[in-house]
């Protein structure tokens, strides 16, 4: 396998030889490409089963909102030396459903404005107690599922 490493062994050589290791694509976690705004959509594209499914994004939602992620390496270009991703607001993952929901044509659906209000009436809980247990051991299947992402050690909630 070739990776064009030689503009990141500058930047974090750990970073490089760990993703070589996992086996991902170097040029995909550059520093640069990674941002404290993006990601948590970067996180979990790969992991959302149905993204026509709207209650599975809701669960999403609510996992951004109550959990950390722990990263095995920091690998933010605009947050260096981070590896615990905080939980983000309501608004905040009301954008990462809009941006994952599959039919860009959809309007309504394309728009953080209807995933917060969705968030706010279907499910506006602040933390994983406060979550019924049906919908806290699906949120729990959604992080063992993130938990197998190369750059995640752990998600806990807060």
């Amino acid at each position: 396998m070739t990776h064009t490493i030689l503009p990141l062994l500058t930047r974090d050589t750990r970073l490089v030889n760990f993703l070589v290791e996992v086996g991902q694509s170097v040029e995909k976690f550059q520093m640069g490409n990674l941002s404290i705004n993006s990601i948590h959509r970067e996180l979990i594209q790969n992991h959302v089963s149905n993204r026509s499914d709207s209650d599975e994004l809701l669960l999403w939602m609510v996992l951004l909102h109550t959990h950390t992620m722990h990263l095995k390496t920091a690998c933010l270009a605009d947050a260096p030396g981070v590896t615990a991703i905080h939980p983000i607001t309501q608004r905040s993952t009301a954008i990462v459903a809009a941006d994952l929901w599959a039919n860009r044509n959809d309007r309504e659906k394309t728009s953080p404005e209807f995933w917060y209000r969705v968030y706010q009436i279907d499910s506006p809980w602040e933390t994983m107690s406060s979550v019924p247990t049906d919908k806290a051991a699906k949120i729990g299947l959604l992080r063992q599922r993130l938990e197998t992402e190369p750059l995640v050690k752990a998600v806990l909630p807060d």
